[in-house]
């Protein structure tokens, strides 16, 4: 290709294949056509595999043999029928090597390979030349040859099928930082442990950068992280300044995020915060399967969350897609002058529990769903105890919720879009704030890690903002924060598209007629003599898609003018009828 001044496609090649591995996509390219689990990934081994397989054949014997086997092969064989014994025979004729591993290895398997470049020592000789040995473990599966070399020159090649192999060499002058397939030619997929690790620097394979929101960056040989400056406001810690970075591997690993905050306002206690989330560590792969751990202490609550997300789906061309899921989560109030009342009570909680969900086709369009249950323990109502110098009464409880939506085409070109909620509270006591079901949006357990809604003051949920965050029963036109120990609520959504521009910044306008409609605790919205209370809204709104580079995202602005019960509506001041304009914006779709 390079001699033809053709592009090289081995990149994309090379990544493509690579994540079909590692999630364990991939089938041996030998395997009989009818036998590949589907159409898609028999395309991808015999055509794409297959190509990085000559690839790598041109890798192992170097590019004059590679030119002489397929000159050979073809003169030997041109018009007759072959197989794959009689173009092995041919390579290793002409390259004078035993590839039987190779093929075994690329067409008959899928291992992963992966090296780690674990210790060098230098010294110099009498003479003035430097003597090198290199110590490499063999980490995954498969076997391949690595070259060594530094930022300028390559200086040798392992065997690499030992599991640990020490290499030798002796140059001129001392070698630069060594590195192992400097070129990234062996389909290592794991390229952050093959440089030489340093005192005080570790391997050195980060990039580091200013970052862009609007633009994922992904590097093969390094875990890129961006680091970009923040701010927001609440009425406790004032104007807030925030250092954030972002890190991956590949994309898919080594998913970091750390956010460090200082508010401004002289005085303000608990003003410094910190939130941290990693997932999918590289050194732990697990297949089409999503780990989380995120630590917080920030803005008067503090907590530890593990996640656990699995994809269930059996094929690649699958539509739909299956997950199944487990959380554990520990959130406590650490400093009241933080909390919206509405909407946090001084406690705290831990619990755990399972979900799943799925998205598929339903006709032309798709359907989708979710349930979801947390048990454990709320503690709260602190205060001085006989033995030890504080309190908490405990008591357990059931979290869970359901939901269930699909968006068809409809008449006339539009849109018709139904959702179906379901959600419980159980335990002797009320629920404490944070975990009530919700009439209006999300939890503020949802709405948490969002510092525009988290504290009391912060810009989305000041008294003369609107701003709905959907989730739970998702009746729009009610205040965020009316809850209780339980819902039941359905939407009904009638959308049609304006304006289409794939390629423009505003990717689609659509202007929807929509009504929400459920039956709630009367906890969350009292009436007098009954334990069941009947909401409902109606209005009108547009949404707009935007996409900016890789960053997309929704705004929406919708006009509630019915409410039925007007006294509960998110902007009750001076209005006092069931049909009045009110006003809410969101970053997100309804559902």
């Amino acid at each position: 290709e390079a001699t033809h001044g053709i592009a090289d496609d081995y990149p994309d090649l090379e990544a493509g294949i690579l994540l079909d591995d590692v999630d364990r996509w991939s089938e041996p390219v030998s395997t009989v056509s009818e036998r590949f689990r589907d159409f898609f990934i028999y395309n991808e081994m015999i055509y794409n595999k297959g190509e990085l397989f000559f690839d790598e054949l041109r890798y192992v014997v170097g590019d004059e043999a590679m030119r002489r086997i397929l000159r050979t092969y073809y003169a030997r064989w041109k018009l007759k029928h072959v197989d794959e014994d009689k173009f092995r025979a041919v390579c290793e004729e002409v390259s004078h090597q035993d590839l039987k591993w190779l093929f075994a290895e690329w067409l008959h398997a899928t291992p992963l390979i992966d090296y780690a470049l674990q210790h060098v020592e230098r010294r110099r000789g009498a003479d003035g030349r430097w003597h090198v040995t290199v110590s490499v473990r063999r980490l995954g599966d498969g076997v391949m040859p690595l070259e060594i070399g530094d930022a300028h020159h390559l200086y040798a090649r392992t065997i690499g099928q030992a599991e640990v192999e020490r290499v030798e060499f002796t140059a001129d002058s001392s070698p630069g930082r060594l590195m192992l397939d400097p070129r990234l030619l062996a389909h290592d997929w794991n390229m952050l442990n093959n440089r030489e690790p340093r005192a005080f620097q570790g391997r050195g394979a980060t990039a580091w950068r200013l970052d862009n929101p609007t633009r994922e960056v992904v590097r093969r040989d390094r875990e890129t992280v961006g680091v970009l400056p923040l701010g927001w406001s609440n009425d406790v810690a004032g104007i807030t300044v925030a250092l954030r970075s972002r890190s991956n591997y590949l994309g898919r690993f080594n998913n970091g995020l750390l956010l460090l905050s200082q508010g401004t306002q002289r005085g303000a206690p608990d003003a410094t915060g910190v939130y941290f989330r990693f997932s999918n560590p590289v050194r732990h792969p697990i297949a089409r399967t999503t780990t989380t751990l995120a630590a917080w202490d920030v803005e008067g609550r503090a907590g530890v969350q593990l996640s656990w997300d699995r994809s269930e789906r059996q094929r690649w061309v699958d539509r739909a897609d299956p997950h199944a899921g487990f959380d554990a989560l520990w959130m406590a109030t650490t400093n009241k002058a933080f909390l919206d009342p509405g909407l946090w009570d001084d406690a705290g909680t831990v619990e755990a529990g399972p979900w799943m969900s799925s998205t598929g086709p339903l006709g032309r369009g798709t359907l989708s769903g979710r349930v979801g249950f947390h048990g454990g323990i709320v503690y709260r109502y602190p205060g001085p105890g006989i033995v030890a110098a504080h309190r908490y009464d405990l008591e357990p409880f059931l979290r869970g919720t359901a939901e269930l939506r699909t968006r068809l085409p409809f008449w006339l070109g539009t849109t018709l879009g139904l959702r179906g909620f379901a959600g419980g509270y159980w335990a002797h006591s009320p629920p404490p704030a944070q975990r009530r079901i919700y009439v209006a949006g999300a939890d503020p357990y949802e709405t948490f890690t969002n510092p525009l809604l988290r504290s009391r003051g912060a810009l989305f949920v000041r008294p003369d903002f609107f701003y709905q965050a959907p989730g739970d029963a998702n009746l729009r036109g009610f205040a965020p924060e009316l809850g209780g120990r339980w819902a039941v609520s359905g939407t009904v959504e009638l959308s049609r598209t304006i304006v289409a521009l794939p390629h423009a910044p505003v990717r689609a306008l659509a202007l929807h007629l929509f009504g929400d409609g459920g039956l709630v605790d009367s906890a969350a919205a009292p009436t007098p003599g009954k334990a069941i209370t009947p909401l409902w809204d109606a209005g009108a709104g547009a949404v707009a898609t935007l996409q900016v580079g890789d960053l997309g995202w929704t705004m929406r602005f919708d006009v509630p003018w019915l409410v039925s019960r007007w006294n509960f509506a998110a902007d009750p001041r001076g209005r006092d009828r069931r049909a009045q304009f009110r006003w809410l914006v969101s970053l997100a779709p309804s559902f």
